[in-house]
Formats: C-alpha cells, sequence, structure tokens
C-alpha cells in the first residue's frame, strides 16, 4: 500500500482534473510492484477506463517525492547552531532560515 497522493491544488485547473483525482486514487489501491501494464489494467477494472502511461509515471513521482520529503527531513541538534554539521550527521546539512548577503568585487 503506498502513501495517498491528492492532486496539488494548481491540478484544479487543468482540464480533466476528476479524473486525475479518480486515477490517483485507484493507484493508492494498486499493488506495489505491479508494472505500468498491470496498472493500466487495474485502473480499467476499477473505473471502466484505462490510463496513460504518462499520468502513471507522474503519479509515481508524486508518490517517491513523498517518501523522500518524509525520510529525508534534516536532523538539528539544539545544542548547536542550525547552521552548522556536526560528525553525528556528516551527510546531513541544514540551511539557514535567513539568506546570506554576499557581494561580489569587482576589479
Amino acid at each position: 500500500m503506498v502513501s495517498l497522493v491528492n492532486p496539488t491544488p494548481s491540478l484544479k485547473r487543468k482540464p480533466h482534473y476528476r479524473r486525475t483525482q479518480e486515477v490517483y486514487a485507484v493507484l493508492n489501491t494498486a499493488p506495489t510492484d505491479a508494472t505500468y501494464d498491470r496498472l493500466i489494467e487495474y485502473v480499467r477494472e476499477k473505473t471502466g477506463k484505462g490510463c496513460s502511461r504518462k499520468l502513471i509515471s507522474k503519479w509515481k513521482k508524486i508518490v517517491n517525492d513523498d517518501k523522500l520529503s518524509v525520510s529525508n527531513k534534516p536532523i538539528q541538534n539544539n545544542d548547536e547552531e542550525p547552521s552548522t554539521v556536526t560528525n553525528k550527521s556528516p551527510s546531513v546539512f541544514v540551511i539557514p532560515s535567513q539568506p546570506i548577503e554576499t557581494t561580489l568585487k569587482t576589479n
């Protein structure tokens, strides 16, 4: 079972957003190891119409992005400055919330 994906609000301005929402809802209940052809058949079984590989690809990207955003949250140590990198997690970089001002020097 995959996490539920709701189309973004900008999707409501697209011509077939209701169909996209319907297909995303069906794909959320689809087997996780299914091929594109099997997913198309699954959508056809549940809705009476198939869907495109392109729509399945978009859905997969959204699902994968959701998984990444949940698993890659930065870890902050409250004892240290948020913009520092610790030895505890050398591959995690925390971006400061305030923009860094830079000036370019010209000769």
